[in-house]
């Protein structure tokens, strides 16, 4: 990285006008932004490239929506970047030579962007939020098909005692899942809430297993999609159910259609935040409600370093719409709520999620030509006016989350176990 000393480099003087606080503030965090043709200046990968006569639309764009406004500015091609994971990675870090801060830490310069977020923080929308949420999984099953792997398992891996390579993304999700059989004590016999089946990883993982033939297995979704293909992929398992059901709402009912009265296992991989901050103390009642006195339950959760009214305000816009990702100390709240649950074990894996992104953004790009005619189809329901910008758009995302999480600043990515306590009415 550069050094943050070097702040009059890299440009030339007819631009260090309105945005020089700004291009500095870039560039003290290691950040050029050039303009295309630039023969003097040398560009590093993480640097901002702007085609000729665009750098101050880009800038403008950054000084006032943030991640919102770089991203959709990449979107529309008028900026490149070599390696956009550093280039966010730089944005979120710490500047440990000049003792500043991120400077996506700072409030975008936009009134409107704000308070939209804030509203619906303020307001307890979360079965908005899962409708949003269920959009982003009703995406054709192709595009999920051509970047997650054999497993198709939409969550960190565990990528330890393996090289970083994107090879190696099927053992690592693999080994995520070896680590909750432990976690959760899975045995013959047991009846697992899955909140969040996606599309059948850990059906699929217990059956590989000869765990599937003896235990009753109940995924719930917020996507049709994902309910459909999940009840066809495992339609002659007489013991497995799949429903589209709210996090929000009693399990009793799904438990008798599915011929049982508790559970002994319960598991949320990545997807309790769509459930919203505010109802996860609900949301663990239900579970409570209907969990055995033994049972277990397992949490694996992006998270955040501390409680946070907003979210990147990319991500909000384009991916998940007003989501939020909550701190440990919001979820332990929720978890002792009512003292319904202990946790006893809680780790971090940001780690892990780091490598998983690049290994989902290797092979998007290596399977792009097969993902591209489905997203045709579906192109005129979406903001872009063409399949090229929504795979800008979606590289953009995996990448400026790699960065994110790289940084280590905000967003993390917590493992959790519990065990019931008192009960609940």
């Amino acid at each position: 990285m550069r050094s943050a000393l070097n702040l009059d480099l890299g440009y030339p003087n007819q631009i260090l006008g309105q945005y020089t606080n700004d291009l500095k503030r870039l560039l003290s965090h290691g950040i050029q932004v050039l303009e295309m043709g630039e023969t003097d200046a040398i560009a590093e990968p993480w640097d901002i490239v702007c085609l000729k006569g665009q750098r101050d639309r880009v800038l403008e764009q950054w000084v006032q929506f943030k991640t919102l406004g770089l991203g959709t500015t990449y979107i529309k091609g008028l900026w490149e970047c070599e390696r956009i994971d550093y280039l966010s990675r730089c944005l979120f870090e710490l500047d440990l030579e000049a003792r500043t801060n991120p400077i996506l830490f700072e409030m975008p310069n936009s009134i409107w962007l704000v308070v939209e977020q804030l509203l619906y923080q303020f307001f307890n929308v979360s079965l908005i939020r899962q409708h949003d949420a269920q959009k982003h999984y009703d995406l054709p099953t192709e595009l999920y098909e051509g970047f997650l792997g054999a497993s198709m398992k939409y969550t960190t891996g565990d990528w330890s005692g393996l090289d970083p390579l994107p090879e190696n993304l099927d053992v690592a999700q693999r080994q995520n899942l070896d680590y909750w059989a432990e976690e959760l004590q899975i045995q013959s016999g047991d009846v697992i809430l899955d909140c969040g089946c996606g599309w059948g990883t850990l059906p699929q993982y217990l059956l590989e297993h000869d765990l599937g033939q003896n235990l009753t297995y109940i995924g719930i979704t917020i996507s049709e999609v994902q309910v459909d293909y999940c009840r066809k992929h495992f339609q002659k398992q007489p013991n497995f159910f799949f429903y589209n059901h709210s996090y929000h709402d009693s399990y009793r009912e799904i438990l008798a259609k599915s011929g049982v009265v508790q559970i002994t296992k319960c598991i949320f991989l990545e997807t309790i935040e769509h459930g919203g901050i505010r109802n996860w103390p609900n949301i663990l009642k239900q579970v409570r409600r209907v969990m055995v006195q033994s049972g277990i339950l397992g949490i694996q959760t992006i998270g955040s370093d501390h409680p946070s009214p907003v979210s990147d305000p990319y991500i909000n816009r384009y991916i998940f719409p007003h989501g939020s990702i909550g701190s440990p100390s919001e979820l332990g709240r929720a978890i002792e709520a009512n003292r319904q649950f202990v946790e006893y074990k809680r780790r971090n894996i940001v780690a892990d999620y780091v490598l998983t992104l690049r290994a989902w953004n290797h092979f998007f790009q290596k399977n792009w030509s097969s993902i591209e005619p489905h997203i045709d189809c579906m192109i005129q329901s979406t903001p872009f006016s063409n399949s090229q910008e929504w795979k800008r758009h979606w590289e953009f995302y995996l990448l400026l989350c790699c960065g994110i999480f790289e940084a280590g600043t905000y967003a993390q990515v917590y493992q959790l176990t519990a065990k019931p306590n008192f009960f609940v009415n």
